[in-house]
């Protein structure tokens, strides 16, 4: 009764705020303006162009060129066969506005495109690179002044200046973070790179050379930001060193760095131009939460807090010519330059987008996932909208603490199976990427399974590590587990030196501490070996069953025909049937043997281990080969080492050996100094066996089919000698390889545990 009592109470003094609550939502669905058809979503990386936009969409080797007018609606198009095209950059040409110069890649390589933007755009190649993708045009520039403008571009490895005629002006390898064009008195071209672990090298070349005027070391390490800002004094680079200590420092075009320093108390994600006090300065711009910050980089300046109405921490930031934006999941808040909030925007369905300002009443967001063309509202945010949206947020923060309780332990699992994956050695390959599908980490298997070189770095999109024709299917399963965190596994089949690999695929998406998308796992396994073992304990047992049955009926047959055989020998009328009946024996002596070996290959599932010396074995199977190679070939015995024994089969070893010097035997034929090598060496822990040939050898195609069952080149050969020697080997525990050279021999290396 108490209780029902104290319920009605606490809704009583519920219900004024909830009526409330419903008032203040109906007045902010009121206050909302309606939006213009403006609006659009297209799947195309969007880039802006004279009287439209430029839309590139890729998928294989098919490249899908749209041109767009003011409103997103398609005017044009055309096709273009380039073989995983990647769209980067996109310039216009000084003078000719119905010319772009695109930067892309293609099969892992940079490539230069001269872009006709007609009612049908056409692509036309201008350079092939040789070096890894570049990601940024920082220009066109005629740094000789020759009248031929160059592209001066710039990646994480690499700086390379083209001609637009498609000539190599000079190309600088190395861990570049940034570079820019600097127009003062004098053209000059200013980079970073990243010269050790802890050490950033500030160059100031000449860009008609690349060669390096001025050069000032700083420390620093991780994030680094580089922005040429507009202020009241004139252009000024901004250079922010992202260590233990992050440090801020302004451009002189004299001495390259100013002597003057910022410590900028942590670490920003972007250099904004600041209004302050009718001066316009660099800021820095921090992601902190719930409210960003900023400082003006000016002598007595601190941090402060923005206006920040998006219920996430937001993700990105960009600056156009006239506005500042802040980008979160699926929403972005637009600012002036003095960080006074404008209006808020729905942004879903763009993935780390780069943002263009149309004009006073619409931005482009641009990315590979897809571009949004979307309307800036004419109206200012209201005081109620903003106090509307701290309001809720407050009214949230209990079912936030709430969740961040119940999501604690999680998380914590949840980083420890993070770091467990990443760091542990292990025989899967994984792929660790951010939420912006770029990669966190790769561990060593997944580089060598995915033939990925050690030299590429971290940080690139996932679609740059899965450059071969082979991987292309998983291209789809990942974009839909990017889109709707939709899990998958599939298996793909690739060519690697001649033969075929198995690989699974399995991605899912990783939850962070909050319970948002914190990234995606890709995990690579190659299961080649275990489809190739499943498949030959099915077929072994087939075999049995088959060599089960045959045996019965085929001893039938023999003891029939040899009855037959025997009765028509005599008779000198029955001669050709007697001839006969010796085919149907010597056919049925045949078969029989396949039968022994088919119940050979079902006997090695089972062994009777016995401590053996293999070396006396070897010796005497030396032996006995001495009189049955006699004039053939030549067998030799090579012994290195002292201790042979070993617990094995040895009924079943010496079949497998057999096998080995009979298949070298049969590999020889007639060749004049045929010889033979059986090879024994020990370890500690384990017995190699060789066998070695001068015989004709074997071709790459019949080394990747050797050890199926019934594969043969040898007239009469059955296929099985080869299945049983892998059966044993493995039902060992041991391992065995082969290597062959047409006309030159072959090598079996047999290796096998002493226990």
């Amino acid at each position: 009764m108490r209780f029902s009592a104290e319920i009605s109470r606490r809704l009583r003094r519920a219900l004024p705020g909830s009526l409330l609550f419903l008032f203040l939502s109906a007045a902010l669905l009121q206050a909302q303006p309606a939006r213009r058809e403006l609006d659009r979503y297209v799947e195309d990386r969007i880039f802006r162009i004279p009287h439209g936009f430029l839309g590139i969409r890729y998928d294989g080797d098919i490249t899908t060129l749209t041109r767009y007018n003011d409103t997103l609606k398609a005017i044009g198009q055309s096709v273009a066969q380039y073989e995983g095209l990647i769209p980067y950059d996109l310039h216009l040409t000084a003078g000719t506005p119905s010319r772009a110069i695109l930067l892309a890649a293609t099969a892992g390589r940079a490539r230069l495109f001269s872009v006709a933007l007609d009612s049908i755009p056409v692509l036309a190649v201008l350079w092939d690179g040789t070096v890894p993708p570049l990601q940024k045009i920082i220009g066109l520039e005629d740094i000789d002044r020759d009248g031929k403008p160059e592209a001066v571009m710039v990646g994480d490895s690499g700086l390379a200046v083209i001609g637009l005629d498609g000539s190599e002006k000079y190309i600088r390898s190395g861990a570049f973070l940034d570079a820019m064009l600097y127009h003062g008195d004098s053209l000059r071209l200013i980079s970073a790179r990243r010269i050790s672990g802890e050490r950033i090298s500030i160059e100031m070349m000449r860009p008609a050379t690349g060669m390096v005027a001025m050069a000032q070391e700083i420390a620093g390490s991780g994030t680094f930001l580089m922005r040429l800002i507009p202020t009241s004094r004139g252009d000024a680079l901004m250079v922010t060193a992202d260590g233990l200590k992050p440090r801020g420092f302004l451009f002189n075009p004299d001495t390259l760095l100013s002597p003057d320093q910022f410590d900028l108390g942590g670490h920003p994600v972007a250099i904004i131009p600041y209004r302050n006090n009718q001066e316009l300065a660099p800021a820095a711009l921090f992601r902190t939460y719930p409210s960003p910050t900023i400082l003006p980089l000016a002598e007595g300046e601190r941090r402060r807090e923005i206006d920040y109405p998006l219920g996430d921490a937001f993700r990105g930031a960009f600056v156009t010519d006239r506005y500042i934006g802040l980008i979160s999941g699926d929403s972005l808040a637009l600012y002036d330059r003095s960080m006074h909030l404008l209006a808020v925007m729905p942004a879903g369905g763009v993935s780390d987008p780069v943002v263009e300002g149309i004009d006073s009443t619409a931005l482009l967001l641009s990315s590979r996932t897809g571009s949004r063309l979307i309307t800036i509202p004419e109206h200012r945010i209201t005081w109620m909208e903003r106090h509307w949206i701290l309001l809720s947020a407050a009214f949230l923060a209990g079912i936030l603490i709430a969740a961040l309780l119940v999501t604690l332990r999680r998380s914590r699992f949840v980083r420890t199976l993070y770091r467990n994956l990443v760091t542990v050695p292990s025989s899967h390959g994984i792929i660790v990427t951010s939420n912006k599908q770029r990669v966190k980490q790769i561990n060593v298997s997944a580089r060598t399974l995915l033939e990925i070189a050690p030299y590429i770095p971290l940080g690139r999109h996932i679609t740059e590590y899965l450059v071969a024709d082979e991987l292309r299917g998983v291209l789809a399963p990942l974009r839909a587990l990017f889109a709707d965190g939709e899990e998958f596994e599939i298996r793909i089949d690739i060519n690697h030196e001649g033969a075929q690999r198995a690989l699974t695929f399995r991605g899912r998406p990783m939850l962070g501490r909050y319970g948002f998308t914190a990234g995606y796992l890709l995990l690579v396994e190659d299961v080649t070996q275990t489809l190739e073992r499943e498949r030959l304990v099915n077929w072994a047992s087939v075999a049995h069953h088959i060599a089960h049955e045959m045996k019965t009926p085929l001893s039938t047959v023999t003891m029939t025909a040899e009855l037959l055989h025997d009765r028509l020998n005599g008779s000198a009328a029955e001669g050709e049937y007697a001839r006969a009946t010796s085919r149907i024996i010597k056919q049925a002596a045949r078969l029989r043997e396949i039968v022994e070996d088919l119940m050979t290959v079902a006997r090695t599932e089972s062994l009777d281990k016995t401590s053996t010396d293999l070396e006396i074995v070897f010796r005497s199977m030396a032996h006995d080969y001495a009189d049955t190679l006699r004039g053939a070939a030549d067998l030799r015995l090579e012994i290195g080492g002292e201790n042979f024994r070993c617990m094995v089969d040895l009924t079943q070893l010496t079949v497998a050996i057999r096998n080995l010097i009979d298949n070298a035997w049969q590999a020889i034929g007639t060749r004049e100094g045929g010889l033979i090598v059986v090879g024994l060496r020990e370890t500690p822990s384990t017995i190699t066996i060789t066998v070695d040939d001068n015989g004709i050898g074997m071709s790459r195609g019949t080394l990747t089919k050797l050890f199926q069952p019934f594969y043969t080149e040898r007239p009469g050969g059955s296929g099985i000698g080869t299945v049983i020697v892998k059966r044993v080997v493995e039902a060992h525990g041991g391992i065995i390889t082969v290597e062959s050279e047409r006309g030159k021999g072959t090598r079996f290396t047999v290796s096998l545990p002493r226990s």
